[in-house]
């Protein structure tokens, strides 16, 4: 689906130059007037709480990144399984540039680079394929159709390409269902883990059976009680939510990241200037920005 969605983008001939500008040059924030006479909502809703939701959807919440080491630690990778390093042995790895430890972060450097070089090529393509196609029908992909819209983005190319959009969103829901109970696992795991009281005194299988079972079921009731009452929004949950743990939480850990370098680790296993810069910056600008998201939402 990747391939043919890069291909329909070069296939529809956009305007490269105002990509560029878009994709580097920050715009002025603002609904067309045709989607509010569309979706008269969108003006009690802040543009700034309607991009920093699918930020949090697009970049995934902050506790997806413990869920990921935490599996990265049961594949074994490097000397994530081993518990504490002490300061010995810090200090050997921070003496031997081809120490094996040092040498098992290229592949979480492989796996997270590549990760999220495919979620910029995707959205870029979606947002480029939207604009060019969606736009001057006035379409918007809401309620029911919510998905419908965008397989225009594959038919654009053939009629036949219809059945690969349905089999990958169905494939893309699936991996959702099949990956997120266990994800829930592993954030409350990871947390208990951390609790002298609870450390080692876990059973895994049971507190494993507990988080899934809560997460089908309470979903399942979020689920029903919105198609029974007119009063209950998915969206009223999905969007605070989104924002804290997607937008807020993630700024958190950009900022605790240098941190918790200089805190624990040797000078020479720190991460580099750069790096930190990157931190800082991200950090600062998503609380600034999911504070801003979370201010006009409930102003709003």
């Amino acid at each position: 689906m990747v391939a043919s969605i890069i291909v329909s983008v070069i296939y529809t001939q956009p305007d490269w130059i105002a990509v560029l500008k878009g994709f580097f040059y920050p715009q002025s924030l603002a609904y067309p007037d045709w989607a509010l006479e569309k979706l008269p909502y969108l003006e009690t809703r802040s543009i700034w709480v309607e991009i920093l939701v699918y930020v949090s959807v697009i970049g995934g919440p902050s506790f997806d990144y413990l869920s990921w080491v935490s599996f990265a630690r049961d594949k074994k990778w490097g000397w994530s399984h081993l518990g504490l390093a002490s300061q010995d042995q810090l200090h050997q790895i921070a003496q031997k540039p081809n120490h094996s430890a040092r040498l098992w972060l290229k592949a979480a450097f492989i796996d997270s680079a590549t990760s999220f070089i495919m979620i910029v090529i995707i959205s870029a393509s979606f947002c480029i394929l939207g604009r060019v196609i969606l736009q001057p029908q006035h379409l918007i992909p809401d309620g029911i159709d919510l998905l419908n819209y965008q397989a225009s983005f594959l038919t654009n190319l053939s009629t036949w390409l219809l059945p690969l959009y349905m089999a990958s969103i169905l494939l893309a829901f699936f991996g959702s269902l099949y990956g997120s109970p266990e994800m829930q696992f592993r954030v409350v795991y990871e947390y208990l883990n951390t609790l002298p009281n609870w450390r080692e005194k876990i059973s895994v299988p049971k507190l494993r059976q507990i988080t899934i079972v809560y997460g089908l079921v309470g979903g399942m009731a979020i689920l029903w009680a919105s198609s029974s009452y007119p009063g209950v929004q998915l969206i009223d949950i999905v969007t605070p939510t989104g924002i804290l743990t997607g937008v807020l939480a993630c700024g958190f850990y950009c900022l605790a990241n240098p941190w918790t370098d200089r805190r624990f680790l040797p000078a020479k296993l720190r991460m580099s200037g750069w790096l930190i810069a990157l931190n800082v910056v991200g950090g600062v600008l998503f609380l600034l920005a999911g504070t801003k998201a979370l201010w006009d939402y409930f102003l709003y």
